[in-house]
């Protein structure tokens, strides 16, 4: 996380932010797009947000490929 992206922030979206890293480290990651989903627009187009918003959708894409697979 850039520390510029942290700044930017409210205190609420970064917890936010920080709660949907920990909802995709738990391998939940409709629980975290459920947390960005949550956060004001403005906060949804910081880089941190995108960054973890990519992340959880990754996750999602490489279980629906292992289901298929199977």
């Amino acid at each position: 996380v850039c520390s510029s992206d942290l700044e930017a922030l409210p205190v609420e979206g970064s917890l936010q932010i920080k709660a949907a890293e920990y909802w995709l480290k738990l391998g939940e990651a409709v629980q975290a797009l459920k947390e960005l989903e949550a956060l004001p627009s403005g906060i949804r187009n910081n880089g941190w947000a995108l960054k973890t918003r990519i992340a959880a959708i990754g996750v999602l894409r490489e279980r629906d490929q292992v289901v298929v697979q199977k």
